[in-house]
């Protein structure tokens, strides 16, 4: 063993005769536990190892490493101070020594976190600076630091509890993250919250294709699902040009954009698949009536461009041409609708004749049916949000050829149907299940002129305007969604009457 690293003590050395009266006055003030005045005889004397434990051992910790400190000893200075659990002072004389790893252990053992994940990462060691920033609840750093140390799984749990916490933060992540929540969902390591931050991303596209070329399990399936329901038309318009139609995912994909409610997306690609049947059928239930009513004209089904020009035509128009074809019959004939109009009001006694023709219930111990998530207005809507809604409406239950809404009183209510049929009898024209109906009477203050009634029994779930206020101002980004998605409808829908190129 070294010389200058041995244990000695003042038997073993030959001393000169100051540093035996430097031992002898040690002794003595060890005798009178004045433990300080007896370690500074020891330095003196040139036995700081001795004075070291001394002071250690009588509980002077603090004082043993500032001896070491001045020797400039930092290293042996912070396993001393940790070893006493001074563990913030032992990572200052690591810190100084330029032993990361042991700094950051030692703050870690003083519940500093903050200070430990940024050691650990100045050493390299990410994993350990991840499990920090989960401790301070810091978890887009610790996804980033799960993510590169390859703990996917763990780097996708803290990514959905980045954006769960901050629904809107998506705009802190880089490409970095964008690139490792790929990683994460492609691992099957995902929750929807996790699929909005891929969401924009040039690997969103990447994602679904990959998804789809390999083989299909249970939870890939339920992944793509979720990607294509939650994604955007320029998520979609990319995912459309990534495609190589001479691969088999191309047919899968058009049905899993279907199953998603993203029809015009399912349509295009049956239609360049050549499928027209099935694109044209998606096409309008996507409200894209044009290209529809084009491909209907190919296949020569007459009957499907019928009801197109039924649903594309104005109504407000059909009802001034009918009293243009009325008014010239006769001069009496006038008279005749009011005296049948003034009645009207009066002809309920025979449907209240009715078994509860009418049932109004209330929507919050009710959970909503599957036809409520798929009213076209909630199309940019997760369920979540959905159920939000729901909490401030109410359900009518009707019997058949009972009216929903009954002219010329304008309508109070928008109206989605939930079960059964609803028949205009302006126009035979049918709504059927996820149907909407007074959309304008709930977003706004506009008298609406709805007529139309039950040909069975029939559910609807109803919101008036003034319950819709009441939800905007509680959820405003939600209301703006439905608003949004009503607005893109309707110019996709009467685009002669709006004037939109």
């Amino acid at each position: 063993m070294s010389f200058l690293y041995s244990r000695r003590n003042d038997k073993d050395l030959p001393t000169s005769k100051v540093q035996r009266i430097n031992i002898q006055a040690a002794k003595k003030y060890i005798a009178e536990q004045q433990f300080e005045k007896a370690a500074a005889c020891y330095e003196r004397a040139g036995l700081a190892r001795e004075a070291i434990d001394l002071l250690e051992r009588n509980g002077l910790v603090n004082q043993a490493a500032e001896v070491l400190i001045k020797m400039g000893n930092y290293q042996r200075a912070g396993y001393l101070l940790a070893r006493n659990n001074h563990f913030m002072k032992a990572c200052e004389a690591f810190i100084k020594a330029k032993m990361l790893t042991e700094a950051a252990t030692a703050a870690k053992k003083a519940l500093h976190f903050d200070v430990a994940s940024q050691l650990f990462l100045d050493a390299k060691q990410p994993l350990a600076a991840a499990k920090c920033f989960v401790q301070t609840k810091d978890f887009l750093s610790a996804a980033r630091c799960f993510s590169l140390s390859n703990h996917l799984i763990n780097g996708g749990k803290c990514y959905s509890l980045f954006l769960k916490h901050q629904p809107n933060a998506v705009q802190q992540l880089n490409e970095t993250d964008h690139m490792y929540i790929y990683r994460c969902l492609l691992q099957r390591e995902w929750s929807p919250i996790i699929i909005k931050g891929i969401l924009g991303t040039k690997f969103f596209a990447a994602l679904t294709i990959q998804l789809l070329s390999t083989e299909a399990t249970k939870e890939s399936l339920l992944l793509i699902k979720l990607l294509l329901k939650h994604a955007k038309d320029d998520d979609l318009n990319k995912l459309i040009s990534s495609i190589n139609y001479s691969l088999p995912y191309v047919k899968p994909l058009a049905s899993y954009l279907a199953l998603a409610h993203q029809l015009k997306f399912a349509g295009i690609i049956w239609e360049r698949t050549e499928d027209y049947e099935r694109a044209a059928l998606a096409f309008e239930q996507a409200g894209v009536y044009p290209r529809a009513l084009k491909l209907y004209q190919q296949l020569g089904n007459f009957e499907a461009i019928k009801q197109i020009k039924a649903k594309t035509q104005p109504p407000k128009a059909l009802r001034s041409n009918q009293r243009i074809i009325q008014s010239p019959r006769s001069t009496n004939p006038p008279m005749a609708p009011s005296k049948t109009v003034q009645p009207t009001p009066l002809s309920p006694p025979k449907t209240l004749a009715q078994p509860s023709p009418v049932t109004i219930r209330n929507c919050s111990a009710i959970r909503p049916p599957k036809p409520y998530y798929l009213a076209h207005i909630f199309v940019d809507l997760n369920r979540n949000e959905c159920d939000l809604l729901w909490e401030y409406g109410i359900l009518r239950e009707i019997t058949a050829n009972t009216k929903l809404y009954s002219p010329p009183e304008p309508a109070e209510f928008m109206a989605i149907i939930l079960q059964g049929k609803l028949q205009t009898t302006l126009k035979p024209f049918y709504y059927h299940e996820s149907d909407c109906l007074g959309e304008l009477t709930m977003l706004t203050q506009t008298s609406q002129i709805i007529e139309a009634h039950a040909t069975t029994f029939t559910q609807v779930f109803c919101l008036a305007h003034e319950e819709f206020k009441q939800f905007a101002y509680d959820h405003p980004t939600v209301a703006y969604k439905i608003t949004a998605a009503y607005l893109s409808y309707l110019t996709e829908t009467h685009r002669s009457i709006l004037n939109v190129a």
